[in-house]
């Protein structure tokens, strides 16, 4: 694979959330099923192995920010962190938790 999708995040913070309408969403959950605390992010109403929801991907949360998917845990629950430097760099916890927040996943 030449890039992933959190690559491109490095090179441009916004797209994400500004150019959208360009990637493939995945998916979109309102606030009443979102939650994140630390490195895991829990998706009520998903099935992020159906969708085939990848490590490399980027989740977007509009109050949280955009932060690089590690891993699959579930079908609701995926390991996350902020913006490393390294692949092989340990997982950035998010700045803080939140029980209500939009959750965008897309794929360039």
């Amino acid at each position: 694979m030449f890039a992933f999708d959190r690559d491109l995040l490095v090179y441009e913070p916004g797209l994400f959330r500004e150019v959208a309408w360009a990637g493939q969403q995945l998916v979109r959950h309102e606030s009443a099923s979102v939650s994140a605390n630390g490195t895991t992010i829990t998706i009520a109403s998903a099935d992020l192995q159906a969708i085939r929801v990848k490590p490399g991907m980027v989740a977007q949360l509009d109050a949280l920010g955009a932060c690089e998917i590690i891993e699959v845990l579930g079908t609701t629950q995926m390991n996350v962190s902020r913006l490393r430097v390294r692949l092989t760099d340990d997982p950035l916890p998010l700045t803080t938790s939140s029980t209500s927040d939009t959750i965008s996943i897309g794929t360039f």
